[in-house]
């Protein structure tokens, strides 16, 4: 439910954007937002964070100019993902 909340407020913001699913092989990226040349995977974590981010972290090294966020347990919480415009996580800047 929490991965189709974080979807649905996804895609009913009207943004500049494309939103797509990535996977490649085992490895899945939640959402992909796409502007022109630039990417933001987003990755949903609903329950215990057990370390794992293979998505995320082979969406990076298939796309190294891409951004990741994870949303949730271990990352941004998600209520705090749902009181921003997507739009507001596309201009933000993280390492």
């Amino acid at each position: 439910m929490v991965e189709s909340a974080v979807g649905a407020h996804l895609h009913t913001k009207r943004i500049s954007a494309g939103l797509h699913y990535w996977r490649s092989r085992n490895d899945e990226v939640d959402f992909v937002l796409e502007r022109g040349p630039h990417l933001l995977a987003i990755e949903v974590k609903s329950g215990a964070f057990r370390g794992s981010r293979s998505g995320l972290d082979a969406f990076r090294d298939r796309y190294p100019r891409a951004r990741t966020l994870l949303v949730g347990e271990g990352g941004i919480p998600i209520a705090e993902f749902l009181s921003e415009s997507a739009e507001h996580w596309l201009s933000e800047k993280w390492e």
